[in-house]
């Protein structure tokens, strides 16, 4: 079940969720993955109410307005049993589920609901990638493969089991090594990127456009399930760094 935060004029005058602008960026990156609208139970947090002027995040009437309508989220994952994963599109339904902010830093990553007995696995909304942030997209698409993968084989989690911390420059090259070989043997394949600054997890999905540059601490990398490394950014790490944001693979962050 994709999740996002409420109706907007159009989903309100026809009934239907995400059939604006934002279900047009929606529908194109489901495409991209071979999927329709129709493979995905498609809702909001506020599942039939269209707040005043399209605002809820941080407006006065956001936490009773949300309250008022838990009831119908509530009965809308009841009739449909089927769900295995729920995928919350931005802050807001990022709170509704998992009590956090800052999509930037819980996108991807995958959670279990004990009140709904379902896992999690939010990602950024639409509207965020239209407005600029078209770097992004490829990471939405990530995100939704791994909460498909997540719903057809709810019991395989991917956690990491051997995470380099610390790697000498030695290892360094050894990963970049590693992943231009299989990168010939799978043009396909996705390398992973996570950027540590000094303002990480501290600026969620709307401040993160208008902050500043900060410097760059560490940068991590994986390509292979359950491998991770996370290596300085200084010195001859950052050319390894660069190497691989570089090389002709795709990259998420």
């Amino acid at each position: 079940m994709l999740i996002g935060e409420a109706p907007g004029e159009a989903e309100a005058r026809m009934s239907k969720p995400f059939c604006g602008d934002a279900g047009l960026m929606l529908g194109q990156v489901l495409h991209r993955l071979g999927y329709k609208r129709e493979d995905f139970l498609i809702g909001n947090v506020l599942m039939g109410c269209r707040p005043p002027n399209n605002w809820l995040e941080g407006a006065p009437w956001e936490h009773d307005a949300i309250e008022n309508c838990r009831p119908y989220f509530d009965e809308t994952l009841r009739r449909n049993p089927q769900i295995k994963v729920l995928v919350p599109m931005g802050n807001t339904a990022l709170r509704y589920l998992l009590g956090q902010s800052g999509i930037g830093n819980w996108h991807g990553t995958i959670h279990w609901h004990p009140g709904y007995e379902k896992w999690v696995v939010p990602t950024f909304h639409p509207s965020y990638l239209m407005r600029g942030n078209w770097n992004e997209i490829a990471t939405a698409r990530f995100d939704l493969q791994r909460a498909v993968e997540l719903a057809r084989n709810p019991q395989h989690v991917i956690r990491p089991v051997s995470y380099l911390e610390h790697p000498s420059h030695t290892q360094a090259l050894e990963f970049l090594a590693a992943y231009r070989e299989a990168l010939q043997g799978n043009p396909s394949l996705v390398l992973a990127a996570d950027i540590e600054t000094p303002m990480s997890g501290k600026l969620d999905e709307d401040d993160a456009e208008e902050s500043e540059s900060y410097k760059i601490e560490c940068i991590s990398f994986s390509f292979r399930e359950c491998e991770a490394i996370t290596m300085p950014w200084e010195g001859s790490y950052i050319e390894v760094a660069k190497e691989l944001l570089e090389a002709d693979g795709e990259t998420v962050f």
